[in-house]
């Protein structure tokens, strides 16, 4: 299973989990049971269109949105979840 982010206004696509794994090094981000990938410390910046690749052979994607809203200084999103 591999997790990427396609970054907003850009065609650049960056690889966040590959094989099951974090790439990078990115300590915000961890993997959950099946396919499911956890962002911690959730930040405006993370919002945006996640694609999900099945290791199936056929190379499935799954897309996902992630929308972050800011409703002023006092809300906290510790983590969000993606599956």
């Amino acid at each position: 299973m591999e997790w990427s982010y396609h970054i907003r206004a850009s065609s650049s696509v960056t690889t966040l989990v590959k094989h099951g794994r974090v790439m990078n090094d990115v300590t915000r981000l961890s993997v959950g049971n099946g396919s499911e990938m956890v962002i911690n410390n959730v930040k405006e910046s993370d919002a945006g269109l996640y694609l999900c690749t099945e290791d199936d052979g056929f190379g499935a994607k799954h897309p996902v949105m992630l929308l972050v809203f800011n409703y002023g200084t006092t809300s906290n999103v510790d983590s969000a979840s993606v599956a």
